[in-house]
């Protein structure tokens, strides 16, 4: 049987043994604050398979030296989990850098709505900080907004309704008799 998948054979049932047991004795809990199935994803998904082809590269560079192996088992022990391994790496970092800019999207969108709100609201004398409430979230990738207002008299109703279609999009707005926030 060739060197190189003796290698990895024994590489990948050693990990897989390693971080099967990990998981099932709960020792993630230890250092990971996840749920059960976070930990899974992270140890199956990202631990399993970086570890097991980081031990490949090293542990085949090791026996092409001690073994003075032919250039097929340096490829196949060696180069392939490399590359392998940088893929993979790069796949995660850029799954990640689109992660993390589409939240940075959504909160520069959330600001911009309550900022735009603010400034609806500021062209209402009668309306003031203790009578205001704004509820911002995301949902599909857009900031929804409730706005809900407290203690306004009925010609006060009337003015604001009138400057209703001003409010940025996706902001719905209430009237409220008294303040329930807490």
């Amino acid at each position: 049987m060739p060197t190189w998948i003796l290698i990895h054979g024994s590489l990948m049932v050693f990990w897989f043994i390693f971080w099967a047991l990990m998981y099932y004795f709960k020792l993630w809990r230890i250092g990971f604050p996840f749920n059960k199935s976070t930990a899974f994803k992270a140890v199956f998904l990202y631990l399993f398979p970086i570890s097991w082809l980081a031990c490949s590269v090293i542990l085949g560079t090791i026996t092409s030296v001690l073994l003075d192996s032919n250039l097929w088992n340096v490829l196949l022990a060696i180069i392939l989990p490399l590359l392998v391994l940088i893929a993979y790496s790069l796949n995660i970092f850029v799954s990640r850098y689109l992660f993390f800019r589409s939240e940075a999207s959504n909160e520069s969108a959330v600001n911009k709505t309550k900022e735009d709100m603010m400034k609806w609201t500021k062209q209402f004398p009668f309306i003031k900080e203790d009578n205001l409430s704004i509820q911002l979230y995301i949902s599909n990738n857009k900031p929804i907004a409730k706005m809900y207002l407290y203690e306004l008299g009925s010609k006060e109703m009337e003015i604001v309704k009138k400057k209703e279609k001003e409010l940025p999009e996706h902001t719905s707005l209430y009237f409220l008799k008294k303040n329930f926030s807490f």
